[in-house]
Order: structure tokens, then sequence, then C-alpha cells
């Protein structure tokens, strides 16, 4: 039985919970986004949060303070969400939103983080979608991105097994240099990491 208590009392000795899938490199970027890059002490800092999936890194930026809007396009993953954040006690620091994938439908106000964990793969005009991220943010905000990177054809060919699907590569983007030179292209890029095994990247930036 989890003990919600216990790791909301020491939540980065417990990023294997919070980061929830991944090897270690996402703990590790997870634990460099976060701790270091954003802080420990979010408080009435505005998050919003891209594909919280079951809520578990929505739960830890509560924890640490911050007010999170969290977007979801699958009513599933924000009922999933909705009870994790109310088993740390931080449902009164989290909103959890069902939206159409369209940033332009939310509430126009502003954020002083945005956070991603293997959500900009999905997007189809990514181009788009991070304009109106950054559209998003306050002047002296900062946006922690995490995602998949493509890697090699070996690695290609263990997600394919694993996801048995040619529609998944269809609608899927891994990350390559071509959308990290995107990602410069629109926002300030400060720190940037990349791990071969998995393939991921760690970006940090800020609006300008």
């Amino acid at each position: 039985m989890t003990d919600y208590q216990a790791i909301r009392e020491a939540p980065f000795l417990n990023l294997d919970y919070f980061t929830h899938w991944g090897a270690r490199p996402w703990q590790k970027f997870i634990d460099i986004g976060v701790k270091t890059y954003l802080g420990e002490d979010l408080t009435e800092k505005k998050l919003l949060e891209i594909g919280p999936g079951r809520g578990r890194m929505t739960s830890l930026f509560g924890i640490l303070g911050a007010e999170v809007t969290a977007v979801e396009i699958d009513e599933k993953r924000i009922e999933q969400a909705r009870q994790e954040v109310k088993n740390f006690g931080v449902s009164d620091k989290v909103d959890l939103v069902l939206y159409n994938g369209d940033l332009k439908t939310l509430d126009q106000k502003q954020y002083d983080i945005i956070f991603t964990k293997s959500a900009l793969l999905y997007p189809a005009d990514l181009k788009g979608f991070l304009a109106d991220l950054k559209n998003l943010l306050h002047d002296e905000g900062k946006f922690v991105f995490i995602e998949n990177a493509r890697g090699n054809t070996f690695v290609q060919v263990l997600r394919f097994f694993k996801r048995r699907s040619f529609n998944f590569f269809k609608r899927t983007r891994f990350f390559t240099q071509t959308e990290i030179d995107l990602v410069k292209s629109i926002f300030k890029v400060e720190l940037l990491m990349h791990s071969k095994w998995p393939p991921v990247y760690l970006i940090c930036g800020k609006k300008h």
C-alpha cells in the first residue's frame, strides 16, 4: 500500500514514484529540470502542465506549492489524476481540465511555469503548439520540456515491438535536432541535455 504521507514529506527522494514510468534518465532529468532549474519551492507559482496522465507529476507540483492547471485530452486520465492529487491532499492546488488539444480553447491567462513530459510528441502542428505555449507564458516565465528523442534504428525497432502499431509512429513525433532547433527558434533555451539510452531530451528555458 502506498504511503502517500511519507512520499509527500520527501518528494525528491521518491522521484521514481513521481516519474511513474521511464528509466533512470527520466528521474535524473526531472531532478535537474524541477529541483535545480525551477527550484524546490514553487509557492504561488502558476504552473501549466500539458498531459498530466495519471497525475503523479501534477501531485509533485502541488506538493511543492504551485497552483497547477493540468490539461488532458483523455477523460479517463483526468479521473485517475483527480484521485492521485486527492491521495496527496493537494486537490485545492490543482485544476484538471479536459481539452481537445487546442491551447487556444483554454482560458488565456499566463503562467509562471510550463511543464511537459512526453507530451510534445503528438501535436500535428508542433510549431503552432509551441507558439501557443509561448503566449501562455509570462515574460519572465520558465519552461521544462522532457521529451522522447528519436534514437537509432534499434530503438525504433524496440518501440515498434512494444506498440505493434504503425499508426502510433505516424502520429508520433520523436524529437530530433529538427525539433530542438524549432524550440530554440521560439524560446530562449538555457539548458539542454540528452540521454542516449533511453533516448530523452531535457530542454529548459525562458520566453525570451
